[in-house]
């Protein structure tokens, strides 16, 4: 997930390229609240409002949005308004975990959000925030992209932490690879597979926002990131069945053979245990395809976001349920 919206949006020194897709990605966050059970947070000015679900409901979280979905009627039933500016952010694939925070004013937390339950896990410093960068399926593993700031209220109005640090969690503990502390660098996307953690950085400083590929072996003894690649076309990171899938050209990934349509970096999604390859239009319409032939298994309109339950995909639109 990308990072630190004030400063995509005020900077006039962007290169086209990587403004167009880092900016797209950010424009999708919607700021949430409304009626419902609330938490108040720690932070100051951030307020997490759950919503009470009714018979039938569930809870998902729809482009950065906790809502709730009614099984029965097959649509979201709780709308929210711009007042608590508190977005959430996925892993993705498997995983239940979350993070929410407000982009402006700080004040992050970790949250495991079930069918039934919303959970607080961890609840960061009022100068920091913690967005998700990639999960380690087999291990259980996550990894967070950390920023902290001295100044917040510099932070408000460049948009630029200190500095940024990845985080490891195993589900207990929470441990800062120190090797990846950077300044002046923004980590936006990673994923995780063999042992390695690839992930790209944008450096802020540079007049075209350079995007780079770096990895780090998880699992032996050196956690010193090694560069990849240099000068990505965007920050698109995807991988399946030990391959890195990147944008090589305008909104297409290629695996094998295959082109897959990828407008950003938040609009395509890979479930390799299900071989799938999810794509998302401009008009809010999912293309599920067969990564291996790249056939169209499904065009299903009005789509509001998946899940995965006993290895299986279940995708919620507005007026259907599908299970893959």
């Amino acid at each position: 997930m990308q990072k630190h919206i004030i400063f995509i949006l005020q900077s006039d020194v962007v290169g086209v390229r990587a403004m167009k897709k880092i900016l797209i990605s950010f424009l999708c966050i919607i700021l949430l609240g409304l009626s419902g059970c609330s938490t108040q947070s720690s932070q100051k000015n951030v307020q997490v409002r759950i919503p009470t679900l009714k018979n039938n409901e569930i809870y998902l979280v729809k482009h950065h949005e906790l809502i709730t979905y009614d099984m029965q009627q097959k649509r979201d039933t709780y709308f929210s308004v711009r007042k608590d500016q508190y977005s959430y952010y996925s892993f993705g694939g498997d995983s239940s975990l979350y993070t929410a925070g407000d982009a402006e004013e700080l004040g992050f937390a970790v949250f495991d959000i079930t069918e039934k339950e919303v959970k607080e896990i961890k609840k960061m410093p009022d100068n920091e925030d913690l967005l998700p960068l990639a999960y380690d399926v087999q291990e259980d593993q996550y990894f967070f992209v950390n920023g902290k700031t001295s100044d917040v209220s510099e932070y408000k109005k460049t948009g630029l932490m200190d500095e940024n640090v990845i985080v490891q969690y195993d589900g207990s503990t929470w441990r800062e690879l120190k090797n990846t502390k950077i300044e002046n660098h923004n980590i936006l996307t990673g994923v995780f597979f063999d042992g390695f953690l690839y992930y790209v950085v944008v450096d802020t400083l540079n007049a075209d926002n350079q995007l780079d590929l770096y990895r780090i072996n998880i699992r032996g003894n050196d956690l010193h990131p090694h560069i990849v690649r240099t000068n990505l076309y965007s920050d698109i990171l995807l991988s399946y069945n030990g391959a890195l899938l990147l944008e090589e050209k305008e909104e297409i990934v290629k695996y094998g053979e295959h082109n897959f349509p990828c407008l950003t970096s938040e609009d395509c999604w890979i479930i390799e245990s299900r071989g799938l390859f999810l794509s998302l239009t401009n008009n809010g319409t999912l293309r599920i395809y067969d990564i291996v032939s790249g056939a169209v298994l499904a065009t299903l309109p009005d789509f509001l976001t998946y899940r995965m339950k006993n290895d299986k995909l279940i995708i919620y639109c507005d007026g259907v349920v599908k299970e893959y």
